[in-house]
């Protein structure tokens, strides 16, 4: 009858230890998923900022070429303000005192 009792308290713990085994599986599984979604979301958070950096670059091309047509109208409003200043007739002094 003893080796019945031993029998019963050892598939307690065979049971115990095994549940434990499970749960640690579980654990290490959740683990491991975790480390891959965080490394996968990391690269694409890096890609992302690879695709900004580029995106900046043109962005900022654009806002450079747009200054340089920007100063070349400045430039040609000028130029066409002095003609239009050197084409007006400029109004002629009256000789003498009597208004007509």
């Amino acid at each position: 009858m003893s080796a019945i009792g031993i029998t019963r308290t050892v598939n307690p713990l065979q049971a115990l230890s095994l549940v434990l085994s499970f749960l640690v599986l579980i654990g290490w599984g959740t683990f491991a998923y975790a480390a891959k979604s965080s490394a996968t979301a990391q690269r694409q958070a890096c890609e992302h900022v690879g695709e900004l950096k580029v995106s900046l670059g043109q962005v900022m091309a654009e806002r450079d070429e747009a200054r340089a047509q920007l100063a070349a109208a400045q430039q040609e409003v000028a130029v066409l303000t002095k003609r239009l200043e050197d084409l007006q007739p400029k109004p002629r002094k009256r000789r003498g005192g009597s208004a007509p």
